[in-house]
């Protein structure tokens, strides 16, 4: 069946399909079993050419945290670099962080459960992606997070640009 991009209106099998913008980072994640159905967990995986980097993301949906923590002995620098929007295999250095934390809490809101992956704004069928808006501590700011365990899948998504510096300094703390 031919499917249309909901907001290019291309047609291809990824209907609702993001392109690849600054502030946007794609990974895998890997489920990991629960026993608590508002708690979940994954592994996530990060490739940049022959390297990758790994690490935890925990929601719980009942106290509205995230909590992103680092993997021992694993470089994040390309990650932070697409998320600052430069290109992962850019030389450009990213600030060191003020602190280094091996995990981070994020309080967050639930912004759906089975959504589908599509732009912001447009409508589409249901879907397997459950998306939170994770808050900086001490702060207005905010990025998305998306995981969808069908697809092994994630993102994370800096949806206001200006927001971009403030939101990798944070997570430099925990992939500095």
């Amino acid at each position: 069946m031919e499917r249309r991009d909901i907001g290019t209106g291309r047609v291809g099998a990824d209907p609702v399909a993001i392109p690849a913008v600054a502030g946007h980072v794609r990974f895998r994640a890997e489920s990991e079993p629960g026993l608590d159905s508002l708690s979940r967990r994954w592994q996530a995986t990060y490739s940049h050419g022959q390297n990758w980097s790994r690490f935890g993301i925990a929601i719980d949906l009942s106290r509205h945290t995230c909590t992103i923590t680092r993997t021992p002995e694993t470089d994040y620098a390309a990650l932070l670099r697409e998320l600052a929007g430069k290109p992962a295999d850019s030389l450009t250095p990213i600030p060191p962080p003020s602190r280094r934390v091996d995990s981070l809490t994020f309080d967050m809101d639930i912004i759906g459960l089975k959504m589908p992956r599509v732009r912001a704004g447009a409508t589409g069928p249901a879907g397997d992606w459950l998306v939170v808006q994770a808050y900086l501590p001490g702060s207005t700011e905010s990025f998305l997070l998306g995981v969808s365990s069908r697809l092994a899948a994630g993102e994370i998504v800096v949806s206001r640009p200006e927001a971009g510096p403030a939101i990798v300094h944070t997570l430099s703390q925990v992939f500095g």
